[in-house]
């Protein structure tokens, strides 16, 4: 593979200055159109192959010249692969090196810089008085200040200096030199000029993930999302937009491949990087961090021990002015009352046999340094137990409550000592700039953990540490926020314990998965989805390193993982795990089941219904071989295959499974059990599917019912119930009773959630879609033009549920007389959906069929034939010749073709969806009866009396099945006029002749 990215720096130094920005971009246009003009997609495809995340957004506007391009790696790999086309293309074209483009990028980003007439980002411009257009906000806990801070002025200037020039700098240097305290600096001051700031520790692409998701609570965006690279993405468009002014610092950074995706390339942002990896040349400039200088080290160590400067000039020497280490000596020496050879003396006789951290590039002093601090916590009481518990937890911070708890539990009562004081003395332990967090330092954690393992006291101090943040769960009415940080802290401890799992024995690791995997399913049922699952990988991977193939307890943990995977959206991931795990699990056990009770789910979500119900045809059917009628996992099936079958219209068969069910579990469960009131309105909504309205209504009220007594007016059930309700009295015809059942609803989501919570904005939603039916359509449309801005606002512009919002705006938008701007919503709709998930997705056809609706009703009758008649062709390929929403496609498609005179278009499509929906079973559908009265109209029109009169056969409807099925008053009318011309000949033949119906 050949080498990506771009040549040093210095190996450019002496080419000739590169062209404006401008001429650069011509320049890119150029080689863009040299290779062929590939895709965005394609591009960003090589990127991502090359461990490189870039937006097609991105490159678009690279290519279109409406930015320079910020990420040098990015870039770098961009401009080689549109080189190796270019020559492709043309033999004899002699394209330009990477690195010249490098250059000329660099050149093309100073100019622009310099051509706005600043070094620093400017603020807002501001003509009135008031805030700024986006307010500063602080993401992340910022280092504090240490003590004596040594401010090493020559290195924060060369470091700004490139900031200024480039917008992003990278210090480099070996571990302990000071770099994130450097970088902090920087913070403090960017926060205090009022900026915004982003610290970020980057050393795995979850931690940056992680970073860029709070940084998303802190920007109120991203609620509605479940996969954190979604969340993170979004966060990261922000900062891409105008007047964002802001720093991030990306802390601690290993990976420049995996920093590249996330650095902002529009945007008036910059970007500090600390690192170990001097590699970062290639995408940025760098200042190197080495030891401090002797008259820095010195002045240091004097100003907080007062030993003097020729002792203090000793200790530095001896420490190679590393400023970890000196930060170690500072607090030990005044502590312990040492002079400079005592201090020496005790450094050089602390022996490091087993301790791992000498090979893997600590310098042996600073590990020496650390010890002797361990030493001086350890004489007092419980304070070894508290910086170990410590160690185990998330380098770049720990909160001050968590913190506090877990010296509680250390010191009961009211101590004389403050645990935390002692650790802070010692400099194990750092407080953030605004004292909520604390952290240790990550060479110190990994110094902490080996020496326990050197002293045999890892499983102690491992055991103390999980047993600890478990029983903080237990807290009554804990907060979301406090019980996020526990499970979040314990993914911390599972990441470590991997590290060090051949320390510990075999029952020792089975200990530790038993308990990851109760707080596992604590985390799930919480919903707390994001921590649940860094906790489930870190337990799949040690289950992994550990037990064997075939053990249970690593069957269980990875498909624990699989859940998590699928949870937040990464399906291609769970599947191909979940399949080979299927494989592995043995059959018809517990686990084998709930496994397959997950695949259904995932096979859904893949789009592959067809493959979801036979997953669970065969998991059904084991589950009740098994005799495990009361079982969670046959339960667990049921539902999962009652929702594949759905999928596939396969509603008889759907039914017959929930009625089962509903039966079964009466016979054994109180009539007001969860389970069962999830199964009837499970079967609830089925039969409003099968145009059971009436039915659909009793049940739904039953539910309802239930939920009210055992659960209360504010309960999340209780308000989908509500909803459910208004659904099905709707569809009745009854939109009065619809309305208020939806009022109810959205006041008691906005009461139990919050007015932008996602369940609130689906209630109001709903509102608005009955206020519409009431007639207030202007209520209505300013209702939801305030759902679609807020979701635009919290969730991006191309979310799937700003696509619903849009697509209810485009309705109110007809509805109240302004049929051009519901055209102009649907059609981006549309194009959205398209780009996004593909022409054949059911709800980018179900987007087709909705604009071809619009324009038959604005007169475009031809437009919206060649809409329809695409998706019924799609909807054939991926759904089959009798899925509902294909016979609904010809029933559509038939008006539109009946309207623009294609009688006998017409007459076979409706004859065809007739025929899908009795092969179906619907024949008391209410479509039934409208597809049937179309197919009449065409067939009065054709003169086919004999065809006719079966029509109306099928339409004699009797008045209590038209009460069953919600018919409207149209369907009725039809009803009573077949009843009479199946009873009246002369009657059916004034109608043929088109007479009047008297």
């Amino acid at each position: 593979m050949f080498r990506v990215g771009v040549d040093p720096e210095a190996d450019v130094a002496e080419r000739p200055t590169g062209p404006t920005p401008t001429a650069f971009s011509r320049e890119l246009t150029s080689l863009y159109e040299m290779a062929g003009r590939p895709t965005y997609k394609q591009l960003v495809d090589h990127c991502a192959a090359n461990n490189v995340k870039v937006t097609d957004s991105s490159i678009e506007e690279w290519i279109s010249g409406k930015v320079v391009p910020r990420s040098g790696a990015a870039f770098g790999i961009v401009v080689q692969f549109l080189l190796l086309r270019a020559k492709a293309k043309n033999l004899s074209y002699a394209p330009r090196p990477p690195h010249v483009w490098e250059a000329w990028r660099r050149e093309a980003q100073r100019q622009r810089r310099a051509r706005q007439g600043r070094r620093t980002p400017a603020r807002p411009a501001r003509t009135v008085a008031g805030p700024p257009a986006n307010p500063p906000v602080i993401a992340g806990e910022i280092p504090g200040q240490p003590p004596a801070f040594v401010h090493r002025t020559a290195l924060w200037e060369s470091g700004q200096e490139v900031l200024d020039r480039t917008g992003m700098v990278a210090y480099v240097g070996a571990r302990g030199t000071g770099k994130t305290q450097l970088a902090a600096a920087h913070a403090r001051h960017a926060a205090g000029d009022g900026r915004s700031v982003v610290w970020i520790t980057a050393s795995s692409r979850d931690e940056i993930v992680a970073g860029f998701c709070r940084l998303a609570g802190r920007l109120g965006v991203g609620a509605d999302e479940r996969d954190d690279d979604a969340v993170a993405e979004l966060a990261l468009s922000r900062l891409r937009q105008p007047g964002w002014y802001g720093l991030i610092v990306l802390d601690n950074a290993d990976d420049p491949f995996e920093v590249s995706g996330w650095i902002p390339t529009t945007g008036d942002v910059t970007v500090i990087v600390t690192t170990t990896n001097r590699s970062f040349a290639d995408m940025t400039e760098i200042v190197t961090v080495d030891g401090l200088t002797d008259d820095e080290a010195a002045s240091y160590l004097e100003t907080r021990t007062r030993i003097g400067l020729p002792g203090a000039h000793a200790i530095a020497a001896e420490l190679g002015n590393l400023a970890l280490a000196l930060a170690q000596a500072a607090a030990v020496i005044p502590l312990r009352g040492y002079s400079a050879d005592d201090y020496i003396t005790q450094l050089r006789s602390t022996r490091l046999e087993n301790l791992f951290a000498k090979t893997v590039g600590y310098p042996h002093t600073l590990t020496q340094a650390i010890v002797l601090s361990l030493n001086a916590v350890r004489e007092v009481e419980r304070g070894s137990e508290l910086i170990e518990a410590l160690a185990w937890l998330d380098p770049a911070g720990v909160s001050r409550r968590l913190i506090t708890r877990l010296e509680s539990d250390l010191l009961p009562g009211s101590a004389h000592v403050s645990l935390t004081s002692e650790l802070v003395k010692n400099s194990l332990l750092l407080w953030s700039e605004t004292y909520a967090y604390g952290s240790v330092h990550r060479v110190v954690s990994r110094v902490i953990r080996e020496d326990a393992i050197r002293r045999d006291e890892i499983y102690g101090s491992l055991y103390w540490t999980v047993e600890a943040l478990r029983g903080a769960t237990r807290i009554e009415s804990a907060p979301s926020a406090w019980l996020t940080e526990l499970i979040e802290q314990s993914s911390w401890v599972f990441k470590h314990a991997l590290d060090v799992h051949e320390s510990l024995t075999g029952d020792q690791v089975h200990w530790l998965l038993e308990v990851g995997d109760s707080m596992t399913q604590f985390s799930w049922t919480m919903g707390l989805l994001a921590p649940n699952f860094r906790c489930c990988q870190a337990l799949s991977e040690l289950a992994a390193a550990r037990l064997p193939s075939d053990s249970p307890l690593r069957h269980r943990a990875h498909s624990r993982y699989v859940l998590a995977l699928h949870g937040r959206g990464r399906i291609d991931a769970a599947f191909e795990l979940g399949e080979r795990l299927s494989g592995e699990i043995a059959a018809g056990s517990t686990l084998a089941l709930e496994h397959q009770a997950l695949m259904i789910r995932v096979h859904l979500s893949r789009g592959d219904a067809t493959g979801a119900v036979a997953v669970g045809r065969r998991a059904l059917q084991a589950a009740e071989a098994a005799s495990r009628t009361d079982d969670l996992p046959l339960n667990q099936i049921r539902n999962n295959l009652g929702l594949a079958l759905h999928e596939l219209g396969l509603y008889e068969e759907e039914r017959t499974l929930y009625t089962r069910a509903l039966e079964e579990s009466r016979a054994k469960l109180h009539p007001d059990h969860p389970l069962l009131l999830h199964l009837e309105n499970n079967l609830a909504n089925l039969l409003g599917e099968l145009g059971l309205w009436r039915e659909s209504v009793e049940a739904h009220s039953r539910v309802l019912e239930s939920r009210r007594r055992t659960m209360g007016d504010l309960h999340p059930d209780t308000v989908r119930s509500l909803g459910n309700l208004a659904s099905a009295a709707t569809k009745m015809g009854d939109y009065e009773q619809g309305r208020r059942l939806d009022e109810e609803a959205a006041a008691a989501a906005e009461a139990i959630h919050g007015k932008e919570h996602p369940e609130t904005l689906i209630a109001r939603a709903n509102l608005a879609s009955a206020y519409a039916k009431v007639g207030l359509v202007e209520k209505a449309l300013l209702m939801d033009e305030e759902i679609l801005e807020t979701r635009r606002r919290i969730l991006g512009p191309d979310h799937p549920a700003v696509l619903v919002s849009m697509n209810n705006l485009a309705q109110r938008y007809r509805a109240a007389g302004r049929p051009d701007d519901g055209l102009t919503l649907l059609r981006e709709v549309l194009r959205i959906r398209e780009a996004s998930i593909g022409e054949k997705h059911p709800d980018t056809m179900l987007s087709r069929s909705n604009l071809a609706h619009a324009l038959v009703e604005s007169g475009n009758t031809a437009d919206a034939i060649d809409l329809e008649r695409k998706s019924l062709e799609q909807r054939r390929e991926v759904l089959g010749e009798n899925h509902p929403d294909t016979i609904l496609s010809m029933n559509n498609l038939a008006n539109y073709y009946f309207a623009a005179d294609a009688v006998s278009e017409a007459r076979e499509l409706l004859e065809r969806a007739v025929e899908g929906m009795e092969a179906l079973s619907l024949q008391r559908h209410p479509m039934f009866l409208t597809m049937n009265a179309n197919l009449l109209g065409v067939l009065v029109l054709a003169g086919d009396k004999p065809a006719a009169l079966t029509v109306f056969e099928r339409l004699a409807v009797s008045a209590d099945e038209l009460d069953r099925i919600g018919a409207t008053t149209e369907q009725r009318t039809f009803a009573e006029l077949a009843k009479r011309a199946v009873a009246d000949p002369d009657f059916l033949d004034t109608l043929m002749r088109g007479g009047p119906a008297t």
